[in-house]
């Protein structure tokens, strides 16, 4: 979940609108804003600092990812690697133009213009980060089911991220998402949902402003997750939000 943080400015929580996982692909269709173009690509696409402390941190994005636009989408693939991921919803334009940017901003740093080769920097990285026994599917559980944490009201705070703390955990957390009784079965009740176990629970759907704590085992008897509905009330996206966006927008193509 590399493209998590871009915070709540659109229903849609991380600016995507839909997942449909297929064998071997993964269609998400984002919010056409170029500013939610612009982040997930920044957040996605790999550049390189040699000085950047831990090996595993050497590189930034996602490892070895490399792209190609066609008319309709955005197709992101890891040369030597199975799967795809298809980015929709957007004119694909916009990520060549800021992908094309980046590339500019960045230099020798921006190895997602390697042509369907890993550089040595991201091998090594990779290879450091693998050590550390992540395991990768938990985060793409995750992502297809992060419509489930919307709830209602036109800005999302829905947020995504990992922790060592304690052990390898997952946390997702939202502002004011839905019941407990909904987001539930997503995750825990087979076929649809996940199989996970729900170790501790702390529910105040009913209770005002206090939030509900869910924690959950995976299936993976070292990974486990943690959900905070903080319940801090929907935001509404008004005239100033509105303007903050519009100029968001105006500068995702400068660089």
């Amino acid at each position: 979940m590399t493209a998590a943080g871009l915070g709540g400015l659109s229903p849609y929580p991380i600016g995507i609108k839909q997942v449909r996982p297929e064998p071997g692909r993964l269609t998400i269709c984002l919010l056409a804003e170029p500013y939610v173009i612009h982040y997930w690509a920044e957040r996605l696409l790999p550049t390189v600092d040699p000085t950047a402390g831990a090996l595993c941190d050497h590189a930034r994005g996602v490892n070895g990812l490399r792209f190609r636009t066609t008319a309709t989408d955005v197709r992101l693939f890891r040369p030597g690697k199975t799967g795809e991921v298809r980015l929709r919803g957007f004119n694909p334009r916009w990520w060549y133009r800021i992908a094309h940017g980046l590339a500019s901003l960045y230099g020798a740093e921006a190895v997602f213009t390697h042509d369907d080769t890993w550089s040595p920097a991201e091998r090594a990285a990779d290879a450091a980060y693998d050590a550390m026994d992540w395991n990768p599917f938990l985060g793409s559980a995750l992502l297809r089911r992060i419509l489930a944490t919307t709830g209602p009201g036109s800005v999302n705070g829905t947020d995504l991220w990992r922790t060592t703390l304690g052990g390898r955990q997952w946390t997702v957390e939202t502002t004011d998402g839905p019941s407990c009784s909904e987001l539930l079965p997503l995750f825990t009740q087979p076929p649809t949902g996940l199989g996970w176990i729900v170790t501790k629970h702390q529910c105040r759907c009913d209770e005002g402003d206090d939030g509900c704590h869910i924690y959950f085992q995976t299936t993976d008897p070292s990974q486990r997750v943690y959900f905070a509905n903080r319940r801090w009330g929907r935001l509404e996206l008004d005239d100033r939000a509105r303007a903050h966006v519009a100029a968001l927008n105006r500068s995702a193509f400068s660089f």
